[in-house]
């Protein structure tokens, strides 16, 4: 009797063992994702020209004054004291980017963000053109952006004036948008630009 017990409690535990081994090797099952496809620009164009009107894009104000655009019937499509933001439909923001690009160009305006799930940020600069202003002084920027450490990514923002740490954020939320991009900010650097340029928050 006491062999044939221990016969089954031998069995028992390499049953378990097997039990055990499979649940460990199931997480490591590989899962596929399909890859968004990146749109043309005539396909972009083409789709944003459409709902342009539905589309809602954040805005910020990152300079030390009021920002304030209105159309010609004087209505007021942005009007934001330093540090503030606003949502506007991207017909308004178009309209901002072709009568008065020099707010984007300066870096008083960045875009941070677009309340629509069928859009990215990086597909909304590159239909208003705005991604062609971010891909200037490619080595300064992206390189301090990418490359330095936070230590030294301070010490350097801390000895240049304010625009150019306005240069720095609108690339900043540029790079961070490109969907097949792997940087990502960090949230130490965001909050160097944050403290130089009395912002709460600049990715959103």
């Amino acid at each position: 009797m006491a062999k044939l017990k221990k016969e089954t409690k031998g069995k028992k535990e390499v049953k378990e063992t097997k039990v055990e081994k499979n649940v460990i090797d199931e997480p490591n099952k590989e899962v596929f994702k399909p890859k968004k496809t990146r749109k043309s620009k005539q396909e972009l164009t083409v789709e944003l020209n459409r709902v342009e009107g539905e589309v809602f894009i954040e805005l910020l104000n990152v300079s030390t004054g009021r920002v304030l655009y209105m159309n010609k019937f004087e209505d007021a499509y942005v009007d934001l004291e330093p540090g503030e933001n606003c949502a506007i439909n991207l017909k308004q923001v178009k309209e901002i980017c072709t009568k008065a690009k020099g707010f984007f160009r300066d870096g008083s305006l960045i875009i941070v963000d677009v309340y629509n799930d069928e859009y990215s940020l990086d597909e909304i600069l590159r239909f208003l053109k705005l991604d062609r202003i971010q891909m200037e002084d490619y080595d300064v920027l992206e390189e301090l952006i990418v490359e330095e450490d936070e230590s030294r990514f301070k010490d350097i923002l801390q000895r240049e004036d304010r625009n150019f740490v306005k240069k720095v954020a609108a690339k900043a939320v540029y790079l961070d948008s490109i969907e097949d991009n792997d940087f990502e900010l960090s949230r130490g650097k965001e909050r160097i630009i944050c403290n130089l340029l009395d912002l709460d928050n600049l990715i959103y």
